[in-house]
């Protein structure tokens, strides 16, 4: 699994939160909403992992609304999941590149985009550790 700290997308702080780890490194903190409860969910910042921790409820299979801590924008859409049609959100890699996930609790559609060749680059060089690619 790959460790990615990402930022929010519209005001650029970092989403990485080191006082709340998950899979033994930084979450990441965003405020949440679901069926007019607020409060925090953590993701685990590890790609692949789906744990996560909430202040709020946790309703299966329901649509979350995600807002930066900082800002209190809403986190983007980029488009409906493949998979159960929910708004996929959008969080910029700090590094460069961007991560969607699925904002239906539970369902597990993710991806890592990368707009140019000099963001994938960066990207491949400071994973390196953790990739496992056959020479």
């Amino acid at each position: 699994m790959i460790p990615i700290n990402v930022q929010c997308p519209k005001c650029n702080k970092s989403l990485m939160d080191g006082s709340l780890l998950i899979d033994k490194v930084p979450s990441i903190k965003l405020k949440a909403e679901v069926k007019g409860k607020k409060g925090t969910i953590w993701l685990s910042s590890l790609y692949g992992s789906y744990k996560v921790h909430l202040d709020l409820p946790d309703i299966k299979n329901e649509i979350y609304k995600f807002y930066c801590p900082h800002c209190n924008e809403e986190i983007p859409t980029s488009k409906e999941c493949s998979i159960c049609s929910a708004p996929m959100k959008i969080l910029k890699i700090q590094m460069g590149g961007k991560v969607e996930f699925c904002s239906r609790r539970n369902c597990k559609k993710h991806s890592l985009e990368f707009e140019t060749e000099e963001e994938l680059q960066s990207f491949y060089e400071t994973m390196q550790p953790y990739l496992k690619i056959a020479p």
